[in-house]
């Protein structure tokens, strides 16, 4: 029998972080991480609103996609590009 007390998700990963001297984060901001990750990989926005179970695209990439700095700095080059610069 366990005689450990039932707690959330939420309550567990943060005693996890703790627990592992990392920095408090909610866990809900693993979501947007994994948006932001799924679609550095290449994936669609239709497989990111799918894999994030949105009813809306817009829905994926306005709340949970995250751009890069790496992304920002690929843009620049070829916005640079554009623009002979």
């Amino acid at each position: 029998m366990c005689t450990l007390p039932l707690l959330y998700v939420t309550q567990q990963f943060s005693i996890i972080l703790w627990k592992n001297n990392l920095p408090h984060i909610r866990f809900h901001e693993l979501r947007h991480t994994a948006g932001s990750l799924l679609l550095e990989a290449g994936a669609s926005a239709k497989q990111l609103q799918e894999f994030l179970g949105h009813d809306k695209v817009s829905t994926s990439l306005n709340f949970y996609a995250h751009v890069s700095t790496e992304a920002k700095k690929e843009t620049a080059k070829a916005i640079g590009k554009v623009l002979n610069l």
